[in-house]
This record gives structure tokens, sequence and C-alpha cells, in this order.
């Protein structure tokens, strides 16, 4: 189920992230990171919980850029 939803949720974020809709890209990217995170406290290895963020970064980055451009 996270991956559905962080799969979902990206999708969105950047379906607003790219139309300029900076309330739709941060709602979207917000629920990614919930399930990044949500996947992160399910597993016990230090490394693979490393792994899960650097394979989701972008969605980090770009929820922190529509945040600046919704400030705009």
């Amino acid at each position: 189920m996270p991956l559905d939803c962080l799969q979902t949720g990206r999708n969105l974020g950047n379906l607003g992230f790219d139309e300029s809709l900076w309330e739709t890209a941060i709602f979207g990217y917000e629920k990614a990171i919930e399930a990044v995170e949500q996947s992160r406290e399910s597993v016990t290895s230090p490394s693979r919980k490393r792994q899960l963020i650097e394979e989701n970064l972008n969605i980090y980055e770009k929820m922190m850029q529509s945040c600046i451009n919704h400030q705009q």
C-alpha cells in the first residue's frame, strides 16, 4: 500500500509542479513523503532506510521548490 501511495502522490505532485499548481504539487508530494516515511518505519536495516531516501530524494527537493514557489 505505501508504494501505491508513493507513486500516486508523486504523480499528482509532478502534475501540479509541471502546471505550476503549487497547492496540488504540495498535497501530492506530502502524500508521497508520508508513504516514504511509512516505508522507512517498516524496515530495520539502516542501509535500506538510507536507500529509500536516496531513491526518493527528488520528491523532497520538488516539495521544497513547490513551497518556495507557492510563497511568491
